[in-house]
This record gives structure tokens, sequence and C-alpha cells, in this order.
């Protein structure tokens, strides 16, 4: 079996709807997604509060495979932790980690995870808004 197919064999695993022809979300599409992601977050995040929880379900995602006993033993699963953890670094470098907003998480499996408890230093004006109406925040 090839990664690609233990990833679709897999896909139940992380959340993922189950999609036996192989379409939708791929590593790369889910890499490129984070790595995006960093991007965005390093010009200042312009999304909507939403958006930004379903990107940080792609890292939830990236976790899944890899602690995935299904995808452990390929070695393609050494491209996803690098590419992973290389756009980890970027996003970090974003957070604000003195800011800790008081966020219930009880329904998201993963929710102390690190990168559900920050949010990026520089904001769009709509982010920072969004951020202030529902949380309380000052934006940056």
């Amino acid at each position: 079996m090839s990664f690609h197919e233990a990833f679709v064999a897999a896909r139940k695993d992380f959340g993922l709807a189950d999609n036996p022809r192989g379409e939708g979300a791929t590593p790369e599409s889910l890499l490129s997604a984070w790595e995006e992601f960093a991007n965005r977050c390093e010009s200042g995040f312009d999304g909507y509060l939403d958006e930004y929880y379903n990107l940080l379900g792609v890292r939830s995602v990236l976790f899944g495979m890899l602690n995935s006993p299904r995808l452990i033993g390929y070695p393609e699963i050494v491209e996803v932790a690098y590419r992973t953890v290389q756009a980890d670094r970027r996003v970090v470098a974003c957070f604000d980690m003195d800011e800790h907003p008081d966020i219930e998480r009880s329904g998201i499996s993963d929710g102390t995870a690190w990168y559900w408890n920050h949010f990026p230093r520089i904001r769009s004006r709509r982010f920072a808004e969004e951020l202030r109406r529902h949380y309380g925040l000052q934006g940056h």
C-alpha cells in the first residue's frame, strides 16, 4: 500500500470525510494550507474567525497524521513532519504568546494544543474587530 492509499484509509481517523476514491484533502493540500496560514499570519491575518478556526483544524489533522500508526511506517511522513514543523515555527513567531484568551474549547478534542490558544499579533482590522467582539481582545 502506498502512503497516499494509507492516508485515504486513515481519513476517518483524522476527522476527514470518508472518500473511497481518494478525492478531497491530501497530505500535500493539508501541508500547503498550513504553510499558507503561516504566510497569512506573517502578513497580518486577514480572514474571518470561522476561517481561522478551520485553518487550525488543518493543523489538528496534521497532528493526527504525525501520530497515526497507519502512517508512521512510511518514509513520506518525514516530509510531512518537516514541513509541519517549519510552518509551526513561523506561526509561533507570529503569535502573541502573552495574550491568553479564556476560551472554552470543550468541543475540540485537542483544544489544549498551543495553536488553539493564541492569535496572531498582527491582525487585519476586520479580524481584530471579530476578536474584540467575540472575546474582548484588544487588537494590535
